[in-house]
């Protein structure tokens, strides 16, 4: 299988994931989204773990980090609605929340992902390497 067949797979999954969710657990207008939040953190989370857990350069690991985390994770996540919801929320009035809504993405967003990282790691008992900024141990 040629690595654009495992991201078109992948993505074509996280994608239906998404959109099923989504109806399953829709968001009011002008309200939160709570929906869009969720999945992109729980996409950063399953990101994390997948970079982690899936490092080795092998051609079958390429494969599996272009399925899981380009494939499965860019389309069960979405930076668009992310952006679009944040843009009605101020045009329509509640630019506060609209704001809030951005930086909470965000912020949470990296703290998902090193929360994936690191729970891949503490799990598989691997030791975080020791940060050294003069590169010494």
């Amino acid at each position: 299988m040629s690595t654009a067949v495992a991201v078109a797979v992948g993505g074509a999954i996280g994608t239906v994931a998404r959109y099923e969710i989504g109806l399953n657990w829709p968001v009011a207008a002008g309200t939160f989204p709570w929906t869009t939040l969720t999945l992109n953190l729980l996409g950063s989370i399953a990101l994390g773990v997948i970079l982690s857990v899936v490092a080795a350069d092998s051609t079958s690991a390429h494969r599996a980090r272009a399925f899981a985390a380009v494939g499965f994770c860019g389309g069960f996540t979405t930076f668009s609605t992310w952006m679009v919801e944040s843009v009605l929320l101020a045009r329509d009035g509640d630019a506060g929340l609209g704001a809030l809504y951005t930086v909470v993405s965000l912020v949470a967003g990296l703290v998902a992902v090193a929360v994936g990282v690191l729970g891949a790691r503490a799990v598989a008992h691997r030791q975080m390497p020791r940060f050294d900024p003069q590169g010494e141990d």
